[in-house]
């Protein structure tokens, strides 16, 4: 099932980048309340990857959340999502961490993300066919991301290829998913597999409800080869 999806999930790839216009996620929501903070984003159909999984958030031996996929089911999509306590957004937690500036994929973050850095922890061998790397920004606004690298992907997606896609509501950015290829270095090895990612962001002190079900044509952009 994950093989076939894989080959659908290329498939789609390409249709998306000779439309200019398709989704990849159909669903966000992200709530903050006074403690913990809950961030999901829905796949669109193609991106059904059967898999359901779920790992503890764990840094400096303490826990402070999950993380985890569900697998599309009785009509609901693939979903990836964490849920993590406020003190994670901590200075003490990343002490040592060092900042990355770019997304999974080698490219520069995102313009809205200020400041433009976030720490990275890694979650290798998370399935046999996925890796799963968490993201987090603690400086003010805050930053939770999610990248799931897909190892059978490597030289089946176009090099330099990228689905970027904005979630807003009533023009303010809450949050971003993206489609990217792998990574290589100078003698073609690939040193990052592609995948899909998404992040959320908000600010310190809010309480907030956001779900987000419609993206205009114009917050997905197509970055060609």
């Amino acid at each position: 099932m994950l093989k076939q999806s894989l080959i659908t999930f290329i498939f789609v790839a390409l249709t998306i980048s000779l439309s200019g216009c398709k989704q990849v996620i159909d669903g966000f929501s992200l709530g903050v309340g006074e403690n913990s903070v809950t961030t999901t984003a829905n796949f669109v159909p193609e991106f059904g990857f059967d898999v359901t999984k779920s790992v503890d958030i764990v840094v400096k031996g303490v826990k402070y959340g999950t993380v985890g996929v569900v697998a599309p089911q009785e009509g609901k999509p693939f979903q990836v999502y964490v849920t993590a306590d406020l003190s994670i957004f901590t200075s003490e937690v990343w002490e040592g961490f060092g900042p990355v500036t770019t997304l999974p994929n080698g490219e520069p973050l995102p313009s809205w993300i200020t400041p433009g850095e976030l720490v990275r922890v890694d979650i290798p061998n998370f399935t046999e066919f996925l890796d799963l790397t968490l993201y987090f920004g603690y400086k003010n606004p805050y930053y939770i991301g999610v990248a799931i690298s897909l190892k059978l992907f490597d030289n089946r997606y176009p090099d330099g290829l990228s689905v970027s896609q904005y979630l807003k509501k009533k023009s303010k950015i809450w949050g971003q998913g993206l489609v990217y290829g792998p990574g290589y270095d100078d003698q073609g090895n690939v040193t990052q597999h592609g995948g899909i990612f998404f992040v959320a962001g908000f600010s310190k002190g809010q309480i907030i409800n956001i779900n987000i079900n419609k993206t205009l044509p114009e917050d997905i952009i197509v970055k060609l080869p």
